[in-house]
């Protein structure tokens, strides 16, 4: 017989010959490997995650906050309503050097002006307005217009200052003296009217008004006259009368409107 058959022999002889495999080894043995190939899988795993990390913190630590300067970064909390409803306080208005505490602004004569061209009586043409914010030597405001209506013409004005508080006697109009041509008429709140309507002087000059004074230091003088005002291009005094009546002075001089103007002036 061949040698390779004297071998093929000899080899199945020696498999019969042989105990058959133990199966509990068997699967003992396939466990064991497959423990082992996932414990391979679970490190490789962690390791890939492990440089994912540090790869990602790299970067961020590179690149720093997209909107705050670069350094150390700090975790974030959550956003609270505070942060995003807070509103900024409205700017407090800052007091001129030297105003006393609460002080307002003072009105300025402009309003004056249009205020008193509105509460002229009806009937009348106004021109050539005026007005001053005064400083010396007192503060205050003046504000005048040329008038006109069927009967002639003349000139109307308001002047509001405030000088030092204190009783006041209204000049011409003393408890000694008697002026035909002056009343004056104390007012609730201490203050005082004086109705100043004096003759024409001899050379046609004839200016009446209504003064109302306060014990706070207000005067406020309404005043209608028939000399000619700068801006008309008259020289010579108109022949009639001031165009304001009495009544009609004493109405404006007493018009509550003038109030918060009073009350807008400061202290001297």
């Amino acid at each position: 017989m061949p040698f390779e058959d004297d071998l093929g022999l000899a080899l199945r002889e020696a498999v019969d010959a042989s105990p058959p495999p133990r199966l509990d080894l068997l699967a003992t043995g396939a466990a064991q490997r497959g423990q082992r190939r996932k414990r391979r899988r679970t490190v490789l795993a962690s390791v890939a995650s492990v440089a994912v990390l540090a790869g990602a913190g790299a970067v961020a630590l590179n690149q720093g906050p997209a909107d705050g300067p670069t350094g150390t970064s700090v975790a974030a909390g959550p956003t609270t309503a505070t942060q995003s409803t807070t509103a900024t306080p409205p700017p407090t208005a800052t007091p001129s050097p030297g105003s006393s505490p609460g002080a307002t602004t003072a009105v300025p004569s402009s309003q004056v002006l249009k205020l008193f061209k509105s509460k002229l009586p009806d009937g009348f043409q106004t021109s050539h307005p005026v007005n001053l914010d005064l400083t010396e030597p007192e503060p205050g405001v003046r504000a005048g217009v040329a008038i006109s209506n069927g009967s002639g013409k003349g000139t109307a004005s308001i002047t509001i200052t405030r000088g030092k508080s204190g009783p006041w006697l209204a000049p011409g109009c003393g408890t000694t003296t008697t002026v035909s041509h002056c009343t004056d008429t104390p007012l609730p709140g201490g203050a005082e009217l004086m109705l100043w309507l004096p003759d024409r002087v001899p050379n046609g000059t004839q200016v009446w008004n209504a003064t109302l004074k306060r014990s706070d230091g207000i005067t406020l003088t309404v005043e209608s006259g028939n000399v000619p005002d700068q801006g008309s291009g008259d020289t010579d005094v108109y022949p009639n009368p001031p165009l304001l009546t009495g009544a009609q002075l004493t109405a404006l001089a007493e018009d509550p409107v003038w109030l918060p103007v009073m009350a807008s002036i400061p202290a001297p």
